[in-house]
């Protein structure tokens, strides 16, 4: 389960996506092997740190999400430092869209979502599809979830030390001033007490009878596209905003609520394997897509060799959930 998490994370967010190229295993070995250890040490101990939380405080979905928003929060506004981006991939126009303070916030709210959806949600909805048995059952120890946490920690303030460098020898590289830091840390940890607070059957699934598995599919689907259209509608062909930064910000969140609302309503409360799964497979096929459109236009070559891995993956995963529906005894 552990393995099947660290490919998984950061193999979504970062090598499907081609935010981190897999050319770099060619071009650039230690390069590659430097960022593999790197996103190893956010995403997979974030992700595997807030499956323990869950499990141990014996909470839902929702707080996996805060929780996700939470991480989202440490690794770019902490660790990398993108919230403060002032020109460049990957933030380009949102550069000026949205910014205040030093902060662009249209940005940092739509990557927030994105890690909390795509870098936590779906791995870990993916490893309880996979392991249903499983699902309830903490994967460490005390010691082993202070060696992960102290793992965790110790690469956000590892790459926080090497960008602050970095941004030394370049001018105008933006970096987290003390407020900056103080912020997003109590952000984050108010996240954190919110996700333990908040009740376990908070959008718990309610349905009796599943409305059927294309409809999960959709709204999985959806997911990524709205994200799209979040950083790319606001503006018209010079960058010029058109709707308020603020109105932009509270229709994402507006449109994710709605959707988890709509999902959970009619979620299955049990048996809902295939559900999860049509889900599952509707916030990952865009990513495929995309994948494919990154590679066709030479952005990123060789990404399809991720996309065939995350295919051969995808449809096992189907079979091994459809052989368990049908096995005796399920229902």
């Amino acid at each position: 389960m552990m393995l099947l998490l660290m490919i998984m994370t950061p193999g979504i967010p970062e090598y499907l996506t081609g935010s981190t190229p897999i050319t770099n295993l060619i071009a650039s070995p230690f390069a590659f092997l430097f960022e593999l250890l790197a996103n190893l040490g956010l995403y997979s101990t974030g992700a595997l740190l807030i499956r323990e939380f869950v499990i141990r405080y014996r909470k839902g979905w929702v707080s996996v999400f805060i929780l996700g928003c939470a991480y989202g929060i440490m690794e770019e506004g902490i660790s990398v430092h993108t919230f403060f981006e002032v020109s460049g991939s990957p933030v380009g126009l949102l550069e000026i869209y949205g910014r205040y303070a030093g902060v662009d916030w249209v940005w940092a709210v739509g990557l927030t979502y994105f890690h909390a959806i795509f870098s936590i949600g779906l791995p870990l909805l993916l490893l309880t599809i996979a392991f249903p048995k499983y699902s309830k059952e903490p994967l460490l120890g005390r010691k082993g979830s202070i060696a992960v946490g102290a793992f965790y920690v110790l690469t956000v303030l590892f790459l926080n030390i090497w960008l602050y460098v970095i941004s030394s020898t370049i001018p105008g590289r933006p970096m987290p001033t003390e407020l900056d830091y103080l912020f997003f840390g109590l952000l984050s940890l108010f996240l954190v007490l919110v996700a333990v607070k908040v009740p376990s059957n908070l959008f718990f699934p309610r349905g009796t009878a599943s409305p059927g598995r294309k409809k999960f599919f959709i709204a999985g689907f959806l997911v990524f596209p709205f994200y799209l259209a979040y950083i790319a509608f606001p503006f018209g062909q010079n960058g010029v905003g058109r709707i308020p930064p603020l109105l932009d910000m509270f229709l994402l969140t507006a449109a994710f609520s709605a959707l988890l609302f709509s999902v959970m309503k009619h979620l299955p409360a049990q048996d809902n394997q295939k559900e999860l799964f049509s889900l599952a497979f509707g916030l990952l096929t865009p990513l495929l897509i995309w994948a494919e459109f990154v590679e066709l236009t030479g952005i990123v070559p060789l990404i399809t060799t991720i996309t065939l891995i995350a295919l051969v993956f995808i449809f096992r995963l189907r079979k091994a959930v459809m052989n368990s529906l049908s096995a005796p005894g399920f229902d």
